[in-house]
């Protein structure tokens, strides 16, 4: 009979069985409706890029307008030092006489607020024990070359400042992608039937950093067979990351002469692009002479000597005749053993080593017997330089053993020889070899023939210098050596238009499958068809293991804003705006449904809060002072420098003051302590102008376009418009899985009671 327990058990289990269910076609759910977001993102993406690109442009011109004001500051024709007053005192001279003194600080100008000085105590006119007073505003007293002057602290002087523009987004909770397969976008270029992918941006950029080996690529125009690609490798590679700067490398040819192998000239035989004028001229390689060294073997006669040389190679690019080495005989000392009868004589002779290299007889030594006459014999020479009979010419006598043998070494002879090259003949190979000398006792064995030996032809690498032309193209190759040994035309190779610097390398992507057309940047028609890598089906499915979140969790809050700062935030938030507040760049978070009004908690009121400020934040530029800070050095002045504190003397009179040297030292002209900056030149002033021109035409180009920016930013809206009704449906069917998945937790936890011994035996 079953249970009642186990009867409640099998329904839990049912249920179990139901949720999973359920959970299996809300995740399928979820994962088709994210299928329907990449359209809609795919749009707001470029209609975001286009903004920003055209906010930042304007951006640039402001930092090219600070960096010109900088460079002004860096010439020395303005200061961004001043005095500042930072205490007043009043005290006695050694004459007993009151006078006031004044602590000057060398101050870097700031666009930040100075900081004001405590007030400890105010007497009239200065301060007695503290320093500046603040009264009656909150002043910086500074020193210029005309006297004392003010400025409020929390404004200053020398410092102009510009908003930044850009573009603010607003993202809920309901906007994140749970399965969001974008990792980055690029312009590139590639080739059609090409696996090797180029991206258009410095590796310095970060845009490759987040690319993976696996990761999926896409591309706006039809290049891939499949509309994807996987990536399978990734490299560095020379290149200009603009790419609007067209860049193409020379390439050109060598000429031959046919005056001593030298080079007759280079041809440009494409002047590439993307050169400059302003940068050197690029290196040209050409590859080295390629003459050969002639190579012979000696031929030698059953005399010993060398009748002739016999050329395997006649050696090419020879415009000399070479010298010819021939190594000197190789010798062997020959060896016998003689042998003795009953009397004493020597009855017998063995030649153990006929020897090499004999030319002439050797002589033949015999030990001396203990008494008795010493054996003699003579040695005839046979073919190839080695003892080929030996005779004995007295046998001794008084041997009671064997005598050792001593034969005399082979006298050496060496070969000499010369050669004589006719280059015409042969193309600069040997055409004939006189021997001068046939030498004496060599050999005819092969194992130790005489070597030959040819001095190598000479042999010189051209040089060349290129010169460019004002359409940024190598113009020419002019031969400053035209090289010598040279039997072919060599490789020329003309160095790549882009300097080799660390700003100036780019990515290749190699992608398993070869593309069926090619991209270049911009295409005929102008567009720029921009790539995409998407992430890999594995960590997609790493992403969407667990769609469950909460019930009930909050869908509109907490809101965060900030700014659009990359191409990885291209498509970000539920709704972007114009932005040109000059608010500081951050990115804040808040809830906006308390901008009600106070709500009462039960513990205490939440007051009603404001949307926080952010903004792109502003620009600061540091104009400068036409004049700087000086102090005392010795007996003369010197520039200060940023941090230098003096206390000066003041001296007043009725129509002038003067401030003394330190604690009183006679009164110096206040000339001596600030001075003017020099004039600055043409070029700094024409740069600043410039760049102020550009600066402020841009500012009004964004200002009268405003509408139509305004047009995009609202098109962009009505898009993530559609994409968030996609996104709040994959929300609630999030919160779904997260109850499911709850649910199933507690009927398995409910299960690992219910099925346990005790419970079951204590249940009817």
């Amino acid at each position: 009979m079953t249970k009642d327990i186990d009867k409640f058990n099998d329904i839990i289990a049912e249920k179990i069985k139901i949720k999973e269910e359920e959970l299996e076609f809300f995740k399928d759910k979820v994962i088709a409706l994210d299928n329907q977001r990449e359209l809609p993102l795919k749009l707001i993406k470029s209609l975001d890029k286009q903004i920003y690109d055209e906010l930042e442009s304007v951006n640039a011109k402001l930092e090219d307008l600070k960096e010109a004001y900088q460079a002004r500051i860096d010439s020395g024709c303005r200061s961004d030092l001043f005095w500042r007053v930072v205490g007043i005192t009043t005290g006695a001279t050694a004459q007993n006489v009151t006078q006031t003194f004044h602590t000057l600080q060398c101050v870097r100008l700031s666009p930040n607020p100075y900081p004001r000085l405590s007030l400890t105590e105010r007497s009239g006119s200065t301060r007695v024990g503290g320093l500046e007073p603040v009264v009656p505003s909150d002043d910086v007293t500074y020193i210029t070359t005309s006297g004392k002057s003010t400025f409020n602290y929390a404004v200053g002087i020398g410092i102009d400042e510009d908003k930044l523009y850009g573009l603010k987004y607003y993202d809920e909770p309901y906007t994140k992608d749970i399965a969001d397969t974008f990792v980055t976008s690029f312009l590139g270029r590639v080739s059609a039937a090409s696996t090797e992918v180029t991206i258009l941006a410095s590796p310095l950029s970060g845009v490759s950093d987040k690319i993976k080996i696996g990761q999926n690529l896409v591309c706006d125009k039809n290049v891939f067979p499949l509309g994807f690609v996987e990536i399978v490798g990734i490299s560095t590679v020379l290149g200009n990351p603009d790419y609007t700067v067209l860049e193409r490398t020379a390439t050109a040819t060598a000429g031959l002469s046919t005056n001593r192998y030298k080079l007759s000239s280079i041809s440009v035989t494409d002047g590439g692009d993307g050169y400059s004028l302003e940068d050197d001229a690029p290196t040209v390689t050409i590859g080295a002479p390629d003459a050969q060294t002639a190579i012979g073997t000696a031929i030698v006669s059953a005399a010993g000597t060398i009748t002739s040389i016999t050329l395997s190679n006649v050696g090419t690019g020879y415009t000399l005749a070479p010298t010819v080495t021939i190594s000197t005989p190789f010798s062997v000392t020959a060896v016998g053993i003689a042998t003795t009868g009953a009397g004493g004589s020597v009855v017998g002779f063995d030649l153990v080593e006929p020897g090499i290299g004999y030319s002439v007889a050797p002589s033949i030594t015999f030990s001396a017997p203990l008494s008795g006459t010493t054996a003699t014999a003579t040695a005839t020479i046979g073919a190839g330089g080695t003892v080929s009979l030996v005779t004995i010419t007295n046998a001794g006598l008084g041997y009671t053993q064997n005598p050792t043998v001593t034969f005399s070494a082979p006298p050496l002879g060496t070969a000499i020889i010369t050669a004589t090259a006719v280059a015409t003949t042969h193309f600069g190979g040997i055409s004939n070899i006189t021997i001068i000398n046939p030498g004496a006792g060599y050999t005819t064995k092969s194992v130790y023939l005489p070597t030959v030996t040819f001095s190598d032809p000479l042999k010189v690498q051209a040089v060349g210098v290129s010169t460019i032309s004002t359409s940024n193209t190598v113009s020419s190759v002019i031969l400053t050596i035209p090289g010598e040994g040279y039997v072919a035309a060599p490789s020329v190779q003309i160095q790549s238009s882009v300097p080799d610097i660390a700003s100036n390398r780019l990515t290749k992507l190699l992608i398993k499958d070869a593309t069926i057309d090619f991209v270049s940047q911009p295409e005929s028609n102008g567009s720029t068809p921009s790539f995409t890598v998407l992430i890999s089906d594995e960590e997609l499915v790493e992403q969407v293991k667990d769609l469950g979140i909460p019930f009930g969790t909050t869908m509109f809050s907490p809101q965060t804003i900030g700014i659009v700062t990359s191409s990885d935030m291209f498509g970000i938030g539920s709704s972007v705006r114009y932005d040109n507040s000059g608010y500081q760049i951050a990115k804040k978070t808040w809830r906006p449904e308390l901008t009600s009004g106070p709500i009462n908690t039960g513990r205490g009121t939440i007051p009603a809060v404001k949307e926080p400020t952010v903004g792109a934040g502003k620009i600061y530029y540091t104009l400068g002072l036409t004049f700087k800070p000086r102090k005392p050095s010795g007996a003369s002045f010197v520039d200060a420098v940023e941090g230098d504190t003096i206390t000066v003397l003041v001296s007043q009179s009725t129509s002038s003051f003067y401030w003394g040297s330190p604690l009183g030292v006679g009164p110096v002209p206040l000339s001596s302590y600030v001075t003017n900056c020099p004039s600055c030149s043409a070029t700094v002033t024409n740069n600043v102008t410039n760049a102020l021109t550009a600066a402020t035409d841009a500012k009004s180009a964004i200002a009268s376009g405003i509408s139509d920016l305004n047009y995009k930013i609202a098109a962009v809206n009505l898009i993530r418009d559609d994409l968030m009704e996609i996104n709040k449906q994959i929300f609630s069917y999030r919160t779904l899985i997260g109850q499911i998945i709850s649910d199933i937790e507690k009927y398995q936890n409910q299960l690992s009671y219910t099925t346990t011994s005790s419970i079951k035996n204590s249940l009817p």
